[in-house]
């Protein structure tokens, strides 16, 4: 009989592994700071849009952006500039 795991206990064997713990714990930080980016448009109040009109892009380009982010897939430099610019922020990159 085979015995079918959850993920959640997949993972909760997995992270009892000091290295898949390391990888886990810094993926989780990349996850949260995408989706922050994300959030940031929400609080500033703008629909994608209307971001797209700022950016000189379509909507369906800033959809493909967050969607990236969110899944941690980096946009180039010039298209997360020109995201934050429209939303009034700058860009940091911080190296821990």
């Amino acid at each position: 009989m085979t015995i079918i795991k959850s993920f959640n206990q997949v993972l909760s064997e997995q992270r009892k592994d000091p290295e898949f713990e390391k990888a886990y714990k810094e993926a989780d930080r990349e996850y949260i700071s995408f989706k922050n980016v994300v959030k940031a448009r929400e609080c500033v109040g703008l629909t994608q849009g209307e971001v797209a009109v700022l950016m000189g892009t379509t909507q369906s380009a800033v959809a493909r952006l967050e969607r990236n982010l969110a899944s941690g897939i980096l946009p180039s430099h010039n298209s997360l500039t020109r995201y934050a610019k429209a939303l009034g922020k700058r860009v940091v990159v911080n190296f821990l």
